[in-house]
């Protein structure tokens, strides 16, 4: 534990080295993933451009079990239209596809890692810290599982990029030019505008590159306000093609949870609270910074803590579902305590206010932007609705808290984030891996059962499934619960995360593909009860699980029933 530290914190070794092994560490975990969850989204509109160019939103996806129009796909296209040339050259069935589609993935986290390490040395973190919260960013479970194909990690990538711009712009000295000063302020427009068109949740970057300015310490504030005019006319530009595309504004066009103060603040907000307790394990902190006399010695307290449970778990000692209460009651308070330190920091800076704490105040209008933003409009709450609130928290706590923990704490923060990140970074992968295994040992099994090559397979379900399964065998066809006839002798493929009636389409077993966990310590970890909990939870984003069910996929015979 102090070794990692040590090295982390050690000024003699290239800050490049530990970047590059950060970025192979989470690119080793990433690289060969199987397809999962909304991976196959983006591939489909991907399709869909690639098939009508200039009316994308009007391709249909079967995607919540009947095939509607892309439209009513969530968020914006960037991200597929980097994913067409693939398509186009390798072809979405090619073995190695998702590998391609990895590397996109991969350059979007090398970019991610790279601008928050320069953000902490331009926001003048202690330099022993500066290692040390870029590992706690990125080596953490948020990072390292969501990044996938999707858009989580490409836009953070570029709101980082944004901010990074900018605040070098502002705080140019002479070496920089005042050309390239203005280079460097559009393409801070164009990052942000870039993060929106690859998730609308960027665009709380708007408000945070405004407030940039607001709080700079040079008189920028009329004279670059105009840069946030760029990704405000991405977005009319973007709206526009919208309305030209299927006549409505996308942006617009996306759903709203009807939400009442009491669920902002007593829901939804918990929800926020305890997801961030699951995937930072670092309210730990909050009992030396509070309790300055504690010995260093009681971090041993926190974890005997960690390991207690999942030893409990593991020797059965208690049940899943209490564990489950006990985990969702930590995750809330370990988030709890983060945010007092939070808000503690807060006060302290308004009571002793001074000029250079503007900068420190742009970090929590950022913070609390994003966090307004997943309470208010996210559809649900899960660990990726945070990344874009994880940039400035660590910087805050590494500017006003970490520096006052002793070194023996940060070190069993760190140990624990990075294990954990690591350790349900590979269960995860094993999870979707189950797809990809699924579709093959399916196909084995229906030739052992001798079925014949003209039956029709219709497969139901959507997420990675749907990627492998639709590309295993031409006679496999995604089932519209609306509109799709089958006949008498047809197949259901049907995974565990998709039901359907099988009494009202008299569905007759012939065989299941059953997943297990490994029964041993590091298998405990896992990002999947019934469902994917990691990636759609409410204050379980992961749990312990000894052994027992991952996945299954159940194989069936359709008899049409007889009308006369």
């Amino acid at each position: 534990m102090k070794f990692i530290y040590k090295f982390l914190s050690n000024q003699q070794i290239n800050s490049s080295v530990w970047i590059f092994f950060i970025f192979f560490t989470v690119t080793l975990i990433n690289i060969n993933k199987a397809i999962h969850i909304d991976d196959t989204a983006y591939i489909e509109v991907a399709k869909g451009i690639i098939a009508n160019p200039l009316h994308p939103m009007q391709f249909l996806v079967n995607w919540e079990g009947s095939y509607a129009p892309v439209s009513k796909i969530n968020q914006p296209h960037l991200l597929s239209y980097l994913i067409v040339p693939f398509i186009l050259l390798f072809k979405s069935n090619h073995v190695h596809f998702p590998i391609f589609l990895h590397l996109i993935i991969a350059i979007f986290s090398f970019f991610a890692i790279y601008f928050f390490y320069r953000l902490t040395v331009m926001f003048e973190v202690d330099k022993k810290h500066q290692m040390f919260l870029t590992a706690l960013f990125a080596l953490g479970p948020a990072f390292i599982v969501n990044q996938n194909v999707m858009t989580d990690i490409p836009m953070l990538a570029l709101s980082l990029a944004s901010v990074w711009s900018l605040k070098l712009a502002i705080t140019r000295d002479e070496r920089l030019s005042l050309s390239l000063a203005l280079v460097l302020v559009i393409a801070a427009g164009i990052f942000c505008g870039f993060a929106i068109l690859t998730k609308y949740t960027a665009l709380v970057m708007i408000v945070v590159l405004s407030s940039l300015l607001l709080f700079s310490s040079r008189d920028y504030k009329k004279k670059w306000t105009w840069v946030i005019i760029i990704p405000i006319t991405m977005i009319v530009l973007w709206s526009l093609f919208n309305y030209y595309d299927y006549g409505h504004i996308h942006i617009l066009d996306r759903p709203r949870p009807q939400v009442s103060l009491y669920e902002i603040i007593f829901r939804r907000g918990k929800y926020w609270l305890a997801i961030l307790g699951a995937i930072l394990p670092i309210g730990i902190i909050a009992i030396p910074y509070f309790f300055k006399n504690i010995s260093y010695k009681s971090n041993f307290l926190f974890l005997i803590l960690f390991i207690s449970l999942p030893l409990l778990v593991y020797f059965e000692v208690i049940s899943d579902r209490l564990n489950d209460k006990i985990l969702s009651i930590l995750f809330l308070l370990n988030g709890i305590s983060i945010f007092i330190l939070l808000i503690h920091s807060l006060k302290n800076i308004f009571r002793d206010y001074k000029k250079k704490d503007q900068q420190k105040l742009f970090l929590y209008i950022w913070f609390f932007a994003g966090m307004s933003f997943a309470i208010l409009f996210s559809p649900f709450l899960a660990t990726r609705h945070l990344l874009i609130s994880l940039p400035p928290l660590l910087l805050i706590l590494g500017l006003e808290i970490f520096p006052q923990i002793n070194n023996f704490f940060l070190r069993g923060i760190l140990v624990v984030t990075v294990f954990l990140g690591v350790t349900l970074g590979i269960s995860d992968y094993y999870y979707a891996d189950t797809s990809r295994k699924a579709v093959e040992i399916i196909k084995n099994k229906l030739h052992q059962h001798h079925i014949e090559s003209g039956n029709t397979i219709w497969f139901v379900g959507h997420w990675g499934w749907q990627w492998y399964a639709s590309n295993a065998n031409a006679n496999f066809k995604h089932f519209d619960l609306k509109t799709s006839i089958p006949k008498s002798g047809d197949i259901f493929l049907i995974p565990y995360t998709d039901r359907i009636d099988k009494k009202k389409y008299n569905l007759t077993e012939i065989f299941v593909v059953d997943f297990y966990r490994e029964k041993n310590l590091f298998a405990l970890f896992t990002t999947a009860l019934e469902w994917p909990i990691f990636y759609a939870s409410k204050d379980l984003p992961w749990s312990f699980r000894k052994g027992g069910l991952l996945n299954r996929f159940e194989v069936y015979f359709y008899y049409a029933v007889s009308t006369n």
